[in-house]
């Protein structure tokens, strides 16, 4: 049973598929004066997600420069907390559940994601104090895993490893992805599921 939860919390992508399935087929019934708070409420969401993501991106990986050394990120939004690009997936997740009027979804599956990503943060901290020692120590007690201080980190040091242009076309292929999956949610909803009935 734990090798098959390892297994499972391992292929991290696969914390999403449930409810990514549960987003393809959900028929919502009606479009009445709620279907505008969830298709606001969810663009705010990617809006948010997505601009995290790419914040966070900002900071994470090599530096600069041919055979460069990774560094522990610890500014920017590692300043306000030490997962960013998680909450960052996680918030836009949350905004796909918004767009496909899955609001009831959004709690079973931030409890689902949290404990799966958790399990998986834990493996990846242990790696980090083996690799950084007493440096990722002293950044973990002042960090918390999940919940940002987001005063913290604009008041922080801001040492960004690349540009916006740099994370922009490393990060376009997933920004293309959500977009055009936001826009099929959306136009499912308004066009194909009136014609089908529901």
């Amino acid at each position: 049973m734990k090798a098959a939860i390892d297994w499972l919390t391992r292929r991290r992508a696969d914390t999403y598929l449930p409810f990514a399935i549960l987003v393809v087929v959900w028929q919502w019934p009606r479009q009445d004066k709620w279907a505008i708070v969830m298709y606001g409420g969810g663009a705010a969401l990617l809006f948010a997600g997505g601009f995290l993501r790419f914040w966070a991106s900002r900071y994470c990986g090599k530096r600069i420069g041919h055979g460069a050394e990774p560094r522990l990120a610890t500014t920017g939004p590692y300043a306000m907390c030490r997962n960013p690009l998680y909450l960052a997936n996680l918030t836009i997740a949350t905004g796909f559940l918004l767009l496909a009027h899955l609001w009831w979804a959004v709690v079973p599956f931030w409890l689902w994601g949290l404990w799966c990503h958790s399990r998986t943060i834990r493996r990846e901290e242990t790696s980090l104090k083996k690799r950084f020692g007493q440096t990722y120590l002293e950044y973990k007690a002042q960090t918390t895993r999940w919940f940002p201080r987001i005063i913290k980190a604009l008041r922080g040091r801001k040492e960004p490893l690349y540009s916006w242009g740099d994370v922009l076309r490393r990060e376009a292929g997933a920004m293309v992805a959500c977009l055009a999956g936001a826009a099929l949610i959306v136009f499912k909803n308004l066009y194909i599921a009136p014609k089908l009935g529901f």
